[in-house]
């Protein structure tokens, strides 16, 4: 029971007040909030859902409504269709009359476009091939050079090589000649002990 009473004791009361106090503001200010909430209706929500299919007319048909799919009725479709092809054919006889002189003066100007871009791309080309043939001409004369450059490195190589290999034969020559004199000349000191020994004994 002591338990109980020191942990109520422990608690900060005031902490306590203060988030209660703001989860009420929050309450009280999201139920009593200044925006009001509307119901959509199923056109609002979809697009393909004509408003007059909420409130549908009084038609007779099934219901005492239309028979037709709000969505699906085309009785006004060809009208507006009519309507439409007669004003593109009357916008075609008009424009038949005004734009002939301006096509071939267009078609000119096409013509002379063409002809001045297909010129400009030959230029281009013979230029850039004109490019690659010095490109290639360097090129050769830059491994022509690098060519002979190299057989003269290896030549000197070769040469530094052989010099080399000479010099260390001579080494190894001279290296084994001191150790069979070595070798002779300890072979004979131990002879010259061994007589000396056996003289004495």
């Amino acid at each position: 029971m002591n338990r109980v009473i020191t942990w109520f004791q422990s608690i900060r009361w005031v902490r306590l007040v203060t988030v209660f106090i703001a989860g009420m503001f929050v309450f009280v200010s999201t139920a009593c909030g200044g925006q009001k909430v509307s119901a959509k209706t199923a056109d609002q929500v979809r697009e393909d859902v004509p408003g007059s299919a909420l409130t549908s007319p009084y038609k007779g048909g099934m219901n005492n409504y239309s028979d037709v799919d709000p969505r699906m009725n085309t009785s006004d479709t060809q009208a507006k269709t009519k309507s439409l092809i007669n004003r593109v054919e009357k916008n075609l006889q008009k424009d038949k009359y005004e734009d002939a002189p301006s096509v071939g003066k267009q078609a000119q100007k096409a013509a002379g476009n063409i002809r001045d871009a297909a010129q400009n791309r030959a230029e281009d080309i013979s230029k850039g091939t004109q490019r690659g043939i010095e490109n290639i001409k360097g090129n050769t004369a830059d491994t022509a050079e690098d060519a002979g450059k190299f057989a003269k490195r290896s030549a000197e190589d070769v040469k530094d090589s052989a010099q080399r290999t000479s010099r260390e034969a001579a080494k190894s020559t001279k290296r084994a000649a001191e150790d069979v004199s070595d070798t002779v000349q300890d072979k004979a000191e131990e002879a010259a002990k061994s007589a000396k020994r056996a003289v004495n004994d």
